[in-house]
């Protein structure tokens, strides 16, 4: 399966999933296998080490670069690029950075509490976004970790409309986000929080999916959800 891209801001050399890969679940390859068994296909994610990064020219990114696949990520397979603009800052020889990488720098440019994102295409969510049916969060986990899922309409990939509707719609406080006929972007505060909430996006419609299947021929059955929680203290 190949990666569009995934990004990392950093003061660093070395992406630091590749130098901390214990933060990540031991490895990159164990979550990119997960997303790709379950369908979940294009593979995003961005780092931000800490506030002291910055936001002027001097801060960067590390962004997968185009092409790379999303199981085999190694040091030459990142780009660095400059956070305000998308400049590449530096590569291997022949490398440049993903054509999403707009869609994540627009959303750090109004969330900068959040240090890692995901971008990928999860069938059944973007299967239920097509057919107007919303993502009921029905388990605690689902209100723990997604909690609300924004939309956005279609725009086509790569392009600067869908990285500021991404970028409006997360503008909230929102973590997840569905593109619609494309696929979503998952935030976190690190590359594992991000990757659970990406998991229980997909759990959520799975779950959706198989409600409405039982409950409509029925009339008047609806689809409970789990109570809002306060979630401070859970994850």
């Amino acid at each position: 399966m190949l990666n569009d891209g995934s990004l990392y801001r950093v003061n660093q050399t070395i992406p630091p999933p590749l130098k901390q890969r214990h933060e990540s679940d031991d490895c990159l390859g164990e979550h990119a296998t997960w997303m790709r068994r379950h369908c979940l296909s294009s593979y995003f994610w961005c780092w931000c080490c800490s506030e002291e990064a910055g936001t002027g020219d001097a801060a960067g990114a590390w962004v997968t670069a185009a092409g790379t696949w999303l199981d085999r990520l190694d040091e030459k397979a990142f780009v660095r690029v400059r956070l305000s603009d998308g400049a590449v800052l530096e590569a291997a020889p022949g490398a440049r950075p993903s054509t999403e990488v707009a869609l994540h720098l627009h959303t750090y440019r109004v969330r900068p509490d959040i240090n890692a994102i995901i971008h990928l295409h999860p069938q059944l969510a973007i299967l239920l976004d097509a057919l107007g049916e919303p993502i009921r969060l029905v388990t605690t986990d689902h209100q723990v970790y997604v909690r609300r899922v924004a939309r956005t309409p279609f725009h086509p990939p790569g392009t600067a409309e869908l990285a500021e509707a991404a970028a409006a719609a997360v503008a909230d406080g929102t973590n997840c986000v569905l593109l619609a006929h494309h696929g979503c972007s998952v935030l976190g505060e690190d590359p594992l929080m991000a990757y659970r909430r990406a998991v229980n996006l997909e759990e959520a419609a799975r779950l959706t999916y198989r409600a409405l299947l039982l409950t409509g021929g029925l009339p008047g059955r609806t689809i409970e959800e789990c109570p809002p929680m306060n979630v401070q203290g859970l994850i």
